[in-house]
């Protein structure tokens, strides 16, 4: 066996170990970064004199339940057709399932968002 047979797998699982480090390094700076501009930003408020209790308030959600329960009923709704499709053989049951998911999903969503801005202006 030569010797350049033998380093491959060697090369191949540092390579991943070298991508999987890297990876973890990028979110943790990420993290840190947005965490030390944030706080930045809020010292500088400070020093302006600026209320920020009125900036940093946790808004109100009045229909965060029922935007999920809508969404859920839709992507239930989105496996129950995927099922069908597949049954009849129309199209591979992976596709299926995941196009009939997808679909009804998205359209979960915006028939919730709909829906909560027409509950929210009357």
């Amino acid at each position: 066996m030569e010797q350049s047979e033998t380093l491959i797998p060697i090369f191949g699982m540092l390579t991943a170990v070298i991508i999987n480090l890297g990876l973890f390094t990028a979110i943790v700076l990420a993290i840190y970064y947005s965490v030390k501009a944030q706080n930045k930003e809020r010292m500088a408020l400070i020093e302006k004199g600026v209320d920020i209790s009125e900036i940093y308030r946790k808004k109100e959600t009045k229909h965060g339940f029922f935007k999920f329960g809508v969404v859920l009923m839709g992507i239930g709704l989105g496996l129950v057709f995927g099922v069908l499709l597949s049954q009849f053989n129309a199209i591979p049951p992976v596709v299926a399932y995941f196009a009939g998911i997808l679909f009804f999903g998205g359209t979960g969503v915006l028939l919730a968002n709909y829906l909560a801005a027409k509950k929210s202006s009357n």
